[in-house]
């Protein structure tokens, strides 16, 4: 019989109703024994009407929905739910050189990858001490990057190492076939196979030339991608600064212009109204392209002249709009999540039929990690 079935409740109420009906029925029989039953019968009365209480409040909040629940003991102390290791932990491990310090950049070539069509494989970013807090799973990062903006690989880097948060960030190179389904179900369940992350709260970076595909992002995973932020160019982004930084133009000392002769004015059309102006000539064109769920926090990050180039100076990959969109995303995301809190169970579980080594590092060229079901555990 079920904790939280109906049959035991009817159960207990027909036992409230029996024993009070005897109360009742002996309440003035049996001599001096009478003084002993009908205590006897109130409180036997009282408690089962509390326990046909308590079971309907039980089945209606689900307190102990099986007997084996009600007989757990409630002295555990420690870890409840266990973490499982990304199939990559091992190979950072071994490989990782910087992880405890500043976090590892690594290329990312998950199983399935060269399907998601994507311009190159994804680089991914480890925080500092991924390695060192083993039960921690972290919130994640997404940047799309549509190769107009000229980040590269030291770049992208620099910005995720100075986000400041404790985060895993992805960088894909989308191309015009790059499907949201792909961004949405397909990446994360591989990065969640390879790598300790979360299943929700993530965050999306993304250029204002993607705002359409960021938008059916977050309208396809509004629970995943609840923040988004836009890195928007100016018309001077990509200039390279001149030798020993930007300096101010210098202005040519004015000179009085020459009086030109003078000249009649145009005749202007007679008797013309004013001319509207024309607001579909220029549009005001919102920061996102379409209408966003209820609840999305959005923000605009404008590249400055002298920091989205390729040769960018000393230091200005700090100033650079990419990092200023990584240090907001990063503080919209949750803290890690440590080993005591439930593993999500909507993360799908891979089963590898056979697995395949990593090629050894050949000269000066770093391995790497494939992810997936060729992963070495």
């Amino acid at each position: 019989m079920s904790l939280i079935g109906v049959p035991l409740i009817v159960c207990a109420v027909l036992a409230t109703v029996a024993v009070l009906a005897a109360t009742i029925l002996v309440w003035n029989r049996w001599g001096r024994l009478r003084f002993v039953l009908r205590p006897f019968g109130v409180l036997l009365t009282e408690a089962l009407l509390v326990v046909s209480v308590g079971l309907v409040v039980n089945r209606s909040e689900q307190f102990y929905p099986t007997w084996e629940s009600l007989g757990q003991s409630s002295k555990s102390v420690g870890t409840t739910y266990v973490v499982n290791a990304g199939g990559l932990d091992a190979w950072l491990r071994d490989h990782g050189s910087d992880v405890s310090d500043q976090g590892s950049a690594f290329p990312w070539q998950a199983a399935g990858w060269a399907d998601w069509h994507l311009a190159g494989e994804p680089l991914v970013f480890t925080p500092a001490g991924y390695l060192a807090h083993t039960g921690w799973r972290y919130p994640t990062v997404l940047v799309l990057d549509d190769g107009k903006h000229g980040w590269t690989t030291a770049s992208e880097t620099a910005a995720a190492r100075g986000a400041g948060g404790p985060v895993v960030v992805v960088f894909v190179r989308t191309t015009p076939a790059t499907t949201p389904e792909t961004l949405t179900s397909v990446l994360p369940a591989a990065l969640a196979h390879d790598l300790r992350v979360t299943d929700k709260r993530w965050s999306l970076v993304a250029p204002a030339a993607e705002a359409a595909l960021a938008d059916k992002i977050v309208n396809a995973a509004p629970g995943r991608f609840p923040t988004l932020a836009l890195v928007k160019p100016t018309a001077a982004a990509g200039r390279t600064p001149p030798a020993g930084g930007p300096k101010k133009p210098v202005k040519p000392p004015v000179k009085p212009p020459a009086k030109p002769p003078v000249k009649p004015p145009a005749k202007a059309p007679a008797k013309k109204p004013p001319a509207k102006p024309n607001t579909a000539s220029k549009p005001n064109r919102p920061t996102t392209a379409t209408a966003l769920p209820v609840g999305i926090i959005t923000t605009t990050v404008v590249e400055t002249a002298f920091t989205a180039g390729t040769a960018d100076p000393a230091g200005a990959a700090d100033r650079s709009g990419l990092a200023a969109a990584l240090q907001w995303a990063c503080s919209q995301t949750p803290p890690p999540l440590a080993a005591s809190t439930p593993a999500a169970t909507s993360l799908p579980v891979y089963h590898s039929p056979h697995h395949a080594k990593h090629p050894e590092p050949n000269g000066s060229e770093a391995p790497k990690p494939r992810g997936g079901k060729h992963v070495t555990r």
